[in-house]
C-alpha cells in the first residue's frame, strides 16, 4: 500500500508533506529505535545547570559537561 502525503495551500494546490513522509518511513523508525537509549532525558534540567554554574562562575559537574 502506497500512502501520499499531502495537504492543500491557501490557492487550492496540492503540496507534499516530504518531511513527513520521510519521518514515517521503515528506515527511520528502525534509526530512531537504535539511537533512542544514547538521548539525555534531563537535557533541560542540565542545561538549566550549565547556565547557572557559567553565570555564578562555578564548575559544572562531570554528569553535565
Amino acid at each position: 500500500m502506497r500512502v501520499v502525503l499531502a495537504t492543500y495551500d491557501s490557492r487550492g494546490g496540492v503540496e507534499p508533506l516530504v518531511g513527513l513522509a520521510l519521518a514515517l518511513r521503515s528506515e527511520t523508525r528502525a534509526r530512531a529505535a537504535a539511537v533512542s537509549g544514547t538521548i539525555r532525558t534531563d537535557g533541560a534540567a542540565v542545561a538549566a545547570r550549565l547556565l547557572l554554574n557559567e553565570v555564578s562562575g562555578r564548575e559544572p559537574p562531570p554528569s553535565a559537561r
